[in-house]
């Protein structure tokens, strides 16, 4: 066994260590930068909210064909690890996993992306 010093990433999270304040940060930012550009929204704005409280999200006949499943599996890997605000929003959204229609679902897995645009140098920080 060697022991190479501190840690400072792990399972693509970020390990941020402060001595003086002794806290420590774990941050998710090269991930959710990987998940933006998979899905092509680099060069959307930030959104201030995950989602839309007014959008109903209620099964259609059109289907979703967009990579619906795996949006939501990379947002929740995101959320389970650094950012937990976005549970509510992913569990809404993971209810429609199955039979996703095509333009409410989409719209509002593309304003949670959104969301983790603006997000996306958050963590999570202990003392």
């Amino acid at each position: 066994m060697k022991h190479l010093g501190e840690s400072r990433v792990i399972l693509g999270m970020s390990i941020a260590r402060s001595h003086e304040s002794r806290t420590l940060t774990i941050t998710q930012e090269r991930y959710a930068q990987k998940i933006i550009d998979s899905f092509g929204m680099g060069s959307a704005r930030g959104q201030s909210t995950p989602m839309d409280p007014s959008v109903d999200l209620s099964v259609d006949t059109e289907l979703c064909t967009e990579p619906y499943r795996e949006a939501i599996g990379s947002i929740m890997y995101f959320m389970v690890c650094t950012l937990p605000d976005l549970v509510v929003s992913v569990c809404n959204l993971a209810k429609f996993v199955e039979k996703p229609t095509a333009v409410e679902h989409w719209a509002a897995v593309k304003r949670m992306l959104s969301y983790v645009i603006a997000s996306r140098n958050l963590g999570l920080s202990c003392a």
